[in-house]
């Protein structure tokens, strides 16, 4: 059990950074940790949350979304069918970017005398 971890030991268990850790909780994603006396963060039962943030973004999700999603559970609220829904316009957006990808390298084309800031065949001047 994770009951009264400081930052460091968080950090050190679950992965993120003591700076990420400080953004989860000013984003609300985190819950509020106690104080000690001296003024250190004391964090209980956060290691299965930080499990699910932690693969939540390695899935795609923003810290806003995350932290909607975790502002259902607290609520009571079930949050599997919200979860669903993002995941799945995360798809159709990786989709739609996969095909975007195809069709630059479908058309690439080998003379590389057009002008452009950068690359013509990702400014859509090399077709």
């Amino acid at each position: 059990m994770d009951h009264g971890l400081f930052i460091g030991e968080v950090a050190t268990r679950s992965g993120p950074s003591r700076k990420a850790l400080r953004l989860y909780e000013s984003r609300g994603i985190l819950p509020a940790p106690h104080r000690t006396a001296s003024g250190y963060r004391s964090y209980a039962d956060v290691l299965g949350l930080l499990t699910f943030l932690g693969r939540a973004r390695r899935l795609g999700l923003t810290l806003g979304e995350i932290a909607h999603v975790v502002a259902l559970r607290r609520a009571g609220a079930p949050p599997c069918i919200h979860v669903r829904q993002l995941l799945d316009q995360r798809v159709a957006d990786l989709e739609g970017m996969l095909g975007e990808l195809r069709h630059t390298l479908s058309s690439w084309r080998a003379d590389q005398g057009r002008l452009a800031a950068v690359c013509p065949h990702i400014e859509g001047k090399g077709r």
